[in-house]
């Protein structure tokens, strides 16, 4: 029997950790990753090495700052030469995989020689994900989920889609058709959505690594240890829930952070307009390059 531990590593994305029971939220309920602090280690002072996804997900894999990898914004990919933690551990005998969403690559780029994660693969490729499981970047199988809730069913999660629910996928075209309650008027997409909960990419990510881990121990029983990285879409905007989790917070019960105009004062004007919906109004972000490729 190997005794080298078996990795999971679950990670969501963009939460903070004042949204968790386990950090003092008493408003929304988190039992399972609650019950995760309670018999493990819960961390009060840990950063992230960058404040958004790629250059932060690069860092976690790579163990290196931004300024070393070279990912220091998303639209850039991290180096093919870079040797992540996946590397690594299949080098000792590791089977690695990734289920969900990675974004170690760019996903609006749409020229020719595009990325796998990118807008142009989903769009022409999917013949290339019905026959493409790995590697990448050091992972020896993946299935990708690209995009986030009402804008996100791209890659294999896509795939599944189509062949498991095909009826679902105007859910997505047509989100606020779809939604369980008229809109409030909250920022980023926020909607009850009516997509049924067993095809939503939470449900998906679940059952893929189930399905995933459980293949693992029939083949190789307790020989070869693995690492496997879960990696949930959720809670990233649009935040657009299914029934029944979108009844199960009090809308009431929620404290909102108290916005000031001291706020933005300090901060150059496309944070104020992002958060208000209102990019749009501000062309010159895009003429500079402010939108650089997500």
């Amino acid at each position: 029997m190997d005794r080298r531990p078996n990795i999971l590593l679950i990670t969501t994305d963009q939460q903070r950790a004042d949204t968790l029971g386990c950090y003092g939220n008493s408003s929304v309920q988190t039992h399972n990753l609650d019950q995760l602090a309670k018999e493990g280690i819960k961390f009060n002072r840990a950063y992230v090495n960058n404040p958004v996804c790629t250059p932060s997900r690069s860092s976690m894999m790579t163990g290196r700052y931004p300024r070393s990898h070279g990912v220091t914004i998303n639209g850039i990919p991290l180096p093919q030469q870079e040797r992540t933690l996946a590397h690594l551990l299949s080098d000792i005998g590791y089977r690695t995989a990734v289920l969900g969403k990675v974004h170690l690559g760019p996903t609006s780029a749409d020229d020719e020689n595009s990325f796998i994660e990118s807008k142009k693969m989903n769009d022409c490729g999917k013949d290339f994900f019905r026959k493409w499981n790995g590697p990448y970047y050091g992972f020896d199988f993946v299935q990708l989920s690209i995009g986030h809730s009402t804008r996100g069913n791209k890659g294999h999660y896509r795939l599944w889609l189509e062949d498991k629910y095909p009826d679902t996928l105007i859910h997505f075209e047509e989100p606020d058709s779809y939604s369980l309650h008229e809109s409030s008027g909250a920022p980023f997409g926020s909607l009850k959505w009516g997509l049924p909960v067993e095809a939503h990419s939470s449900t998906w990510t679940t059952d893929v690594v189930c399905e995933y881990l459980e293949n693992h121990k029939k083949e190789n029983g307790d020989n070869v240890p693995f690492f496997t990285w879960v990696s949930f879409q959720d809670p990233h905007p649009p935040f657009a829930c299914p029934a029944p989790y979108c009844y199960q917070v009090n809308e009431e019960e929620i404290q909102l952070p108290i916005e000031t105009p001291s706020d933005w004062c300090k901060l150059p004007p496309h944070f104020e307009a992002k958060y208000k919906g209102q990019l749009d109004k501000l062309p010159w972000i895009y003429e500079i390059g402010w939108s650089v490729k997500v």
